[in-house]
């Protein structure tokens, strides 16, 4: 949507020093991305130029972008979260927040164990929001890494309309490299889209436990949960069952269960056939894992494209829920 951000210098006073030595956008190419976002998210030239004079470039922002946790094998990852310690303490959040966990549970009929997890792996129940001010991290990714820089531009965008209508100040808030902030680690458009609060009246607040665990649940109940159905179960394959017509390894579920079994996927009994599914192979330490997903375990992947991200909220929720 908007110009590509080539590698020059920069004269505006407060960005000089942080971004021209990084070799970040010219006067023009802000100008450029203040003609494109102003109007369209209620803010002025002066507003966005204002803003982007108190950001700094964190060439340590571009380094987590490129090595994700996520990219680790799964049996690495689920020692990174399935910890007892993680498990115990996810307990202990759905006992102390009856309140918002029973009110989730009414409006948008959520698992508890599945919102608890999502905020057990995104901060650990709220100890670790992230340290980055999000105009660095969003400002940063805007015009730092150009592979998706359109995203990251509409983020930023949508951060700085949000702190305007809800009088934050822009260069308080904190938050994840990736410009994820609250419990729950939202970005600024799913702020807009699925944060609510707990409180009638009241702008939701992801810092208040609250309002993270009914914006959560709203958010996987408008990415299509569906309330009772299945979400992953274990099931070993024919050593053929990935390597003909097949596809595998799928976020969303491409084939009715009927399908897999009549290509050698071994699937408990309870499991229907006309249910769609997608199979998945995982690898651990010394070995590999398959699991059968289905339409709740991509929505848990609407969260973070991740299939081991997926994989470690479900099997933290399973782990909070006995």
């Amino acid at each position: 949507m908007f110009k590509k951000f080539s590698l020059t210098f920069i004269t505006c006073a407060a960005l000089h020093t942080a971004w021209a030595a990084n070799n970040l956008p010219s006067p023009s190419e802000q100008q450029d991305f203040i003609r494109h976002v102003a109007p369209r998210y209620g803010l002025s030239a002066a507003e966005v130029q204002n803003a982007l004079d108190k950001a700094n470039f964190q060439p340590s922002i571009i380094k987590a972008i490129t090595k994700p946790a996520e990219g680790k094998s799964y049996g690495d990852y689920r020692k990174l979260l399935l910890t007892p310690k993680r498990i115990e303490a996810g307990k202990d959040f759905i006992k102390s927040y009856t309140f918002a966990f029973n009110k989730e549970k009414k409006l948008f009929d959520i698992p508890s164990e599945i919102v608890g997890a999502i905020i057990g792996v995104e901060t650990s129940y709220g100890k670790n929001t992230g340290k980055f001010r999000l105009l660095d991290s969003l400002a940063t990714l805007s015009f730092g890494y150009p592979k998706r820089e359109d995203f990251f531009q509409k983020e930023l965008a949508q951060y700085l309309a949000i702190s305007k209508n809800n009088n934050w100040n822009v260069t308080k808030l904190t938050g994840s490299y990736a410009g994820a902030f609250g419990w729950p680690q939202f970005m600024p458009s799913s702020y807009v889209r699925y944060a609510v609060s707990a409180y009638p009246g009241a702008k939701p607040d992801l810092y208040n436990p609250n309002d993270a665990i009914l914006s959560v649940g709203n958010y996987f109940e408008k990415s299509g949960w569906v309330s009772g159905g299945p979400v992953a179960v274990p099931v070993t394959i024919s050593p053929n069952t990935c390597t003909g017509k097949l596809e595998c390894n799928k976020r969303q579920p491409l084939y009715p269960v009927s399908v897999w079994r009549a290509h050698g996927v071994s699937v408990p009994a309870n499991i229907p056939d006309n249910l769609k599914a997608s199979v998945v192979t995982l690898k651990t330490a010394n070995d590999t894992e398959t699991w059968m997903t289905f339409q709740n375990f991509f929505v848990i992947t609407c969260y973070n494209i991740s299939i081991n991200y997926a994989m470690a909220v479900f099997e933290l929720s399973q782990a909070i829920k006995s």
